[in-house]
C-alpha cells in the first residue's frame, strides 16, 4: 500500500571508503505511518519537464532512517575528546535509538548529524519529552 515518504539529503562529507570520483549523495528516508513499506529517490537531468519526464531511480530502501528533533542546541566541547558530561534530549519521528560499548562507539556506531555537526554517542536513554 503506498504511504508517504519524507526524504532529507544530507549535506556530509566523504566518507572513508569514497573514492574521489564518486558522486555520492546520502539521504535519509522514513514514512509518517506505522509498517512503511520503504521509499525510493529518483533523479531527472531534464527537470522532468522535456515531454518524457526522464526520472532514473537511484535508490530504494526498505529500512527506515533514525530521524529526530533535538530539543537543545549541542553543548559546547572539546572536539576529539569523548564529553562524558553533556546530554542531548531528542524527539524522535522515525526509528529508535540505542546504546553501544565504547568500543563500538570509536568504531563509528551511533553517529549522528545535528545541525550541521557529525557526533557519536555511546548511552542513549528513553526521554518522557515528545516532538
Amino acid at each position: 500500500m503506498p504511504s508517504d515518504t519524507t526524504a532529507i539529503l544530507l549535506d556530509l562529507p566523504r566518507f572513508p571508503g569514497d573514492s574521489d570520483a564518486d558522486g555520492v549523495l546520502r539521504a535519509a528516508l522514513y514514512g509518517g505511518t506505522q509498517g512503511w513499506p520503504g521509499g525510493s529517490l529518483f533523479r531527472s537531468d531534464d527537470g522532468g519537464e522535456t515531454g518524457g519526464n526522464n526520472w532514473q531511480e537511484l535508490a530504494q530502501t526498505a529500512d527506515e532512517s533514525t530521524v529526530g528533533l533535538t530539543f537543545e542546541a549541542l553543548a559546547d566541547a572539546e572536539t576529539c575528546v569523548i564529553d562524558r558530561a553533556s546530554t542531548l534530549e531528542v524527539g524522535l519521528y522515525s526509528g529508535e535509538l540505542s546504546s553501544v560499548t565504547e568500543l563500538a562507539m570509536l568504531n563509528g556506531a551511533n553517529a549522528a548529524l545535528v545541525g550541521n555537526e557529525i557526533i557519536q554517542f555511546q548511552t542513549a536513554t528513553p526521554s518522557s519529552k515528545t516532538n
